[in-house]
């Protein structure tokens, strides 16, 4: 567990500073590294003990990390922006 949250970190480290050519990959690499994550907690949950806050956690990245993935591979920023910060 400690080594997939270690892989994942690292994968977030290198969204960052990447060239926009090379960014949806590094985004694909961050989604299947919380995807194994979150899959490695829900298969061993009990013999590991971890309870359904974690789980939870280690789910909504993975949904995270998958929208951002969709939104930088479609060329579009990793978070939408909320509307009190867009000016126009």
């Amino acid at each position: 567990m400690t080594r997939l949250r270690s892989e994942a970190a690292d994968a977030l480290k290198q969204t960052r500073g990447v060239p926009t050519s090379e960014r949806c990959e590094a985004y694909n690499r961050l989604s299947m590294a919380w995807g194994a994550v979150a899959q490695y907690a829900n298969d061993h949950r009990e013999l590991c003990g971890i309870s359904a806050v974690s789980l939870n956690e280690f789910e909504k990245y993975h949904h995270d990390a998958v929208t951002a993935r969709d939104n930088v591979c479609a060329g579009r920023p990793a978070r939408p922006f909320p509307p009190d910060i867009i000016q126009r």
